[in-house]
C-alpha cells in the first residue's frame, strides 16, 4: 500500500513539472507574438526580422542542448527556468555535442558535474534587490576534453558555493586540471571545467 501512494505521489509530481513547463512555454510564446504585433503596428520591419532571427537561434540553441543525448541532463536544462525561480539558467551549446558515445560511467559523471553546478549556485544565491540572479552556462567539445563554463551574476554565498564547488569535483576527481577557479566573490563568479576524454570516449560532434 505504502509503495502504491509512494508511486501516486511521484506521478502528481511529474504532472505537476509538466503542466509548469507547459504553461512557462506557452507564457514565453505569447510574449514574443505581442513583440512581434508591437513591431508590425508600428512598421518597425527591421525590429521584426532582428527578433525572429533571435528567437529562431534561441530555439536552435534548444534544440542542440536536446542532442546532447543524456535524457536526464537536457530535460532538467530545458525545464529549469519554469521549476526554479531564485536563478535564471541560460545554457549556451554553440555546436552539436553529442554524449551518447560515451560510455555509461562517463555520461553520468558529466550529469552529476553539470546539475550540481547549477545546484550549488542555485543553493547559494541570495536575493538580488529585484534584481535577476543570471547563471551562464556554455557547453562545447574540445579536442580531448568537454569543455563547461560558468559565468553567475547577482548575489551570492561566495565562500559556500565555493565549498560546495570544490566538494563536488573532489568525489568526481580532479585529476588532469579538471577544475580551473576563476574570479569569484559575493556578486560574480567565472568558473571552468574540463572533463578529460580518453581516444576510447570522444564527443561526437
Amino acid at each position: 500500500m505504502g509503495n502504491k501512494h509512494a508511486m501516486e505521489l511521484l506521478v502528481e509530481e511529474e504532472q505537476y513539472k509538466f503542466l509548469t513547463c507547459l504553461s512557462h512555454q506557452r507564457h514565453d510564446w505569447l510574449n514574443h507574438f505581442q513583440v512581434l504585433l508591437g513591431y508590425l503596428k508600428l512598421q518597425r520591419y527591421d525590429l521584426c526580422e532582428e527578433y525572429i532571427k533571435r528567437v529562431t537561434e534561441q530555439t536552435n540553441n534548444e534544440s542542440r542542448i536536446s542532442s546532447l543525448g543524456i535524457r536526464p541532463l537536457t530535460a532538467y536544462l530545458l525545464t529549469y527556468n519554469s521549476l526554479h525561480k531564485n536563478v535564471r539558467l541560460e545554457v549556451e551549446v554553440p555546436e552539436i555535442v553529442n554524449l551518447t558515445k560515451l560510455p555509461n560511467e562517463l555520461q553520468d559523471r558529466v550529469y552529476k558535474l553539470i546539475v550540481g553546478i547549477v545546484e550549488g549556485y542555485s543553493r547559494h544565491s541570495l536575493s538580488n534587490d529585484g534584481q535577476p540572479n543570471v547563471l551562464l552556462l556554455l557547453i562545447k567539445k574540445l579536442e580531448k576534453a568537454l569543455y563547461i563554463s560558468v559565468e553567475y551574476e547577482g548575489a551570492l554565498e561566495d565562500r559556500e558555493t565555493l565549498h560546495t564547488l570544490y566538494t563536488l569535483v573532489e568525489e568526481l576527481g580532479n585529476e588532469e586540471g579538471f577544475f580551473v577557479e576563476g574570479l569569484h566573490n559575493n556578486h560574480e563568479s567565472m568558473m571552468e571545467f574540463y572533463v578529460p576524454l580518453s581516444l576510447e570516449a570522444e564527443v561526437k560532434g
